[in-house]
C-alpha cells in the first residue's frame, strides 16, 4: 500500500469501521452506505480528495445479499492518490 495512503485508510477505518480489499494496487474501503457521505466529507476535507473519478456498482448475485454494491473511486490530484469507498 502506498505510504501516502495508509493515514487515509487508518482514518476511515479508525472512526467509519471499513474492511480493507487490496487487489492489484488498489486499495478499496468498504465502508456501511450510510456511511458514504461521512467518507466523502472525510477525504474531501481532511485529505485533499477533490474528484469523484467513477462511480459504478457489482452484482454480485446470486453469492451475497444485498446483491449490488454500489464502488466510487476518488482522486487527490494534488497528492497523486486514488482510493475506492
Amino acid at each position: 500500500m502506498n505510504e501516502l495512503l495508509q493515514p487515509v485508510v487508518t482514518a476511515l477505518q479508525e472512526r467509519l469501521g471499513g474492511q480493507v480489499l487490496e487487489f492489484s494496487d488498489q486499495i478499496t474501503v468498504m465502508i456501511d452506505p450510510e456511511k458514504i457521505q461521512e467518507a466523502g466529507y472525510i477525504l474531501r476535507d481532511e485529505f485533499g480528495f477533490e474528484m469523484l473519478v467513477v462511480e459504478t456498482a457489482v452484482d454480485y448475485w446470486p453469492e451475497q445479499s444485498p446483491r449490488f454494491h454500489v464502488v466510487y473511486r476518488l482522486r487527490s490530484i494534488q497528492h497523486n492518490l486514488i482510493i475506492g469507498l
